[in-house]
């Protein structure tokens, strides 16, 4: 899988994140991927919706100045990974107050 340049010429090949055009083509390539393994970690549909809305928003805002030197699919894998791993985080502390 090609990875995501942000160089000033950037690879034709792989779609252009600070378009929206791009954006689109992104989380249509990779959307199902990440909620799948959302929901395979989690076991929960609501909180995997979430989190890929989140990785995806989040993605959205630092368009301009995130620079991945991976592929796309593991920078979005690797985002839900961990705010899955904030949300347990979180919720076991809550139980233990």
């Amino acid at each position: 899988m090609p990875a995501l340049s942000l160089r000033k010429e950037p690879d034709k090949s792989v779609p252009d994140i600070r378009t929206r055009e791009g954006f689109k083509q992104i989380y249509a390539l990779h959307a199902a991927k990440v909620y799948s393994f959302c929901l395979s970690y989690s076991k929960n549909e609501e909180l995997a919706k979430d989190v890929v809305q989140e990785v995806f928003a989040a993605l959205w805002e630092k368009r301009n100045t995130i620079e991945l030197k991976g592929s796309v699919e593991y920078y979005l894998i690797s985002a839900a990974m961990y705010r899955l791993i904030d949300h347990y985080s979180r919720t076991e502390r809550r139980r233990s107050l």
